[in-house]
């Protein structure tokens, strides 16, 4: 199914997103 696909894509990509926002904003004291 090409929606399913493409809803977990977009859940990823905003995953991601979320993650590498949160990491810059607790530089230095978020190490993973």
């Amino acid at each position: 199914m090409v929606y399913v696909a493409w809803v977990v894509g977009v859940l990823f990509a905003v995953w991601l997103s979320v993650k590498i926002v949160i990491k810059l904003e607790n530089k230095g004291s978020f190490d993973e």
